[in-house]
């Protein structure tokens, strides 16, 4: 599946020029509908990485400066396994506002890894590194499990939840690459990306991604300038964020300024020391994201 994107809103449906075929795609889900969440994932991602050529998905994501969306990826017995996982863990979300700024909730990879098995599959799946790092024509890792980043869950579920314009700055000694995942999307808002920021040979291309279940999307963290719009009234939006890192080393500098960003804007410090202790700490109960049926 290739994207190729626009100045304005992208209808992701009408612009994907190669996809596995539906029928193939139905068969092995089929075919894998009592295996275990992991083997269902590998299989899947398997059959999608050797059906997506190689050469259309990386030209694609280097045209766009490092950016590129591939709605439908995942299937929707993966989609529905994540959104489970999403439910079961909305106890633990921490709910964070920078004022003009940020507002939503977000859960930790601590806690998803011990209690999210369809999530922590995907962000390991040797199948979808695979696939990024076809995309990206680069080696990657997940980042380290003491990072609470690392595979993070967001919940913007009240009007005006967002987040304003950023890169997702790497502080690790070799480059950071952000996968978002769409699991709910029953709102108006998008992922806004500002394309060629840092190229200034070529002009600024504004696109915006509405992150339907099974959209995944991939950029280059300090090459894209994002933002999520607000939610409207009685909208939800969920994501699941994936951090790929090329070097899974940081200077105790970096270090320091990532814990106290992670602190003060996404989980708070009981949950970052959570991470850094390598154990889940839950935080106090809250009113938890209201995520419906199950499904940044």
């Amino acid at each position: 599946m290739v994207i190729v994107c626009a100045r304005a809103v992208v209808n992701f449906r009408r612009l994907v020029t190669t996809a596995p075929a539906p029928a193939v795609l139905f068969v092995a889900l089929m075919t894998t509908l009592h295996a275990p969440i992991d083997d269902r994932l590998e299989r899947n991602l398997d059959l999608v990485t050797r059906s997506a050529p190689a050469s259309n998905l990386g030209h694609t994501y280097f045209w766009q400066g490092e950016f590129l969306a591939m709605p439908d990826l995942l299937p929707s017995s993966v989609v529905d396994a994540l959104a489970v996982d999403a439910s079961r863990v909305t106890s633990a979300a921490v709910r964070r506002t920078l004022p003009g700024y940020k507002r939503s909730s977000s859960v930790a990879w601590p806690t998803l890894r011990r209690e999210a098995p369809a999530i922590a599959a995907l962000f390991h799946s040797p199948s979808f590194l695979q696939l990024l790092e076809r995309v990206t024509d680069t080696s990657l890792v997940p980042t380290p499990d003491w990072d609470p980043h690392a595979c993070a869950l967001y919940h913007y579920d009240r009007p005006g939840d967002g987040i304003g314009y950023h890169y997702d700055t790497s502080w690790y000694r070799g480059a950071r690459y952000t996968v978002l995942v769409g699991l709910v999307n029953r709102s108006s808002a998008v992922l806004s990306c500002d394309l060629h920021t840092r190229e200034p040979q070529r002009p600024t291309r504004r696109v915006q991604v509405a992150t339907d279940p099974g959209t995944v999307v991939v950029f280059h963290g300090d090459k894209v300038w994002h933002r999520v719009t607000p939610l409207g009234e009685g909208e939800q939006r969920t994501v699941l964020t994936l951090q790929y890192v090329t070097d899974p080393h940081m200077g105790p500098l970096g270090r320091a300024v990532s814990v106290v960003k992670d602190a003060v804007a996404y989980f708070g410090l009981r949950q970052v020391v959570a991470a850094s202790l390598g154990h889940v700490s839950r935080p106090a109960p809250a009113p938890p994201p209201r995520l419906g049926g199950g499904g940044e």
